[in-house]
């Protein structure tokens, strides 16, 4: 496509170069906005939330 990679390679969302990286995740990504629109794809596809508890864990459903 002609785009120079960024930093750490191209974004995980919108395959722009990144300059960044998310912290949680250790993925490459370009902004804040991507960051979380990343963040919230993880947590929807492993089930888990990066910043707190599982959500599908047997701990959560004992808790509950």
């Amino acid at each position: 496509m002609g785009i120079s990679a960024g930093k750490f390679g191209w974004c995980m969302v919108c395959r722009n170069k990144a300059d960044l990286y998310c912290k949680d995740t250790k993925h490459p990504v370009c902004s804040y906005e991507c960051k979380k629109k990343h963040v919230a794809l993880v947590e929807q596809i492993e089930g888990v939330s990066i910043f707190g508890a599982s959500h599908n864990s047997p701990a959560a459903t004992l808790a509950t």
